[in-house]
């Protein structure tokens, strides 16, 4: 018969996160995502720092870059 798995470890699109209860600790906020979206970004997070900014993802620093740097994609 097969073992059920009761710690399955996080995933997202960049690998295995080690798994945390969320009872360990309290995470330092960094900041908010300057994209627009206000989302908090935690220290134990994966996050992007740019120009002293920290971002969500990549995809928030980009949103940012169309927004207030004139980032134009070109096909």
């Amino acid at each position: 018969m097969a073992k059920r798995l009761d710690n399955i470890p996080n995933h997202d699109r960049f690998g295995v996160i080690p798994y945390n209860d969320p009872g360990d600790r309290k995470d330092a906020v960094l900041g908010i995502c300057p994209c627009g979206c206000r989302e908090q970004i935690e220290d134990g997070q994966t996050y992007i720092e740019w120009d002293d900014r920290y971002y969500v993802d990549r995809s928030h620093l980009v949103q940012y870059l169309k927004k207030f740097e004139g980032l134009r994609e070109v096909s």
